[in-house]
């Protein structure tokens, strides 16, 4: 068995790869941050299912190809974690080219039938993704609904 300085070389020339690094894909203090709110966009405060890890990695992928989008390794790399994503979901992914075709496939359902009226799940649910948007805007729009439903009920 090799020992890791000798498959990965001296720990010591390490220092050469940052440098290199940051002149191709930019400095890690304005790069991470936006694969950190991609990934957070991901996630969405979730907890983290094994199909997410290549989505992740794909973010990292695509920052990176904003960098340096001629340099096929990130491309690449974004290809093998698509095709890694889809393996996760397996039969489960659903193949469908429109909306109405996904929502046939899936549900059964087409966009053009009558949408259900909503209830009071709905409106909770709706009212809670507002609150974590945490906005002025969103928490107006809140309060109007619960106010709406509130006086219909």
């Amino acid at each position: 068995m090799s020992k890791p300085t000798e498959q990965y070389g001296d720990p010591a020339d390490a220092s050469a790869i940052v440098p290199n690094r940051v002149g191709v894909y930019g400095s890690v203090a304005d790069t991470y941050p936006r694969i950190a709110a991609m990934m957070q966009a991901v996630v969405d405060g979730n907890e983290i299912q094994a199909w997410h890890v290549p989505l992740l990695q794909i973010c990292l992928k695509l920052v990176r190809t904003t960098e340096a989008p001629d340099y096929s390794d990130n491309s690449d790399d974004i290809e093998g974690y698509l095709a890694v994503f889809r393996e996760i979901i397996g039969d489960d992914m659903v193949h469908a080219r429109s909306v109405s075709e996904y929502l046939e496939k899936k549900h059964g359902k087409t966009e053009d039938r009558e949408p259900k009226p909503m209830d009071l799940d709905d409106v909770h649910a709706i009212t809670d993704f507002l609150l974590r948007e945490g906005s002025a805007e969103a928490l107006i729009l809140a309060d109007k609904l619960n106010a709406t439903m509130g006086s219909s009920s």
